[in-house]
């Protein structure tokens, strides 16, 4: 299950060496029904399924929880 991250809580984006980068937009967001989705969202991933490393806000009051992960622990981050 990918951790989601809200863009409104990052403050900047901290690209490692020798990282690439993707982006995939229009995915759907949220069903509501059969074939029925409200919203979209874009996602930034690690071509290499690597880590992204990101700084968030200090002042960022959303109701969401930023976590670390140790090194060479696997994980996936989605923001919206």
């Amino acid at each position: 299950m990918p951790h989601r991250v809200p863009v409104a809580a990052v403050k900047r984006l901290e690209p490692l060496p020798d990282a690439e980068y993707a982006r995939v937009g229009g995915m759907l967001y949220e069903r509501v029904g059969p074939g029925e989705y409200r919203g979209g969202v874009s996602v930034l991933y690690n071509a290499a399924g690597g880590p992204i490393r990101f700084v968030p806000k200090p002042s960022a009051h959303l109701p969401v929880r930023l976590m670390g992960l140790r090194e060479g622990e696997a994980g996936v981050v989605a923001l919206w």
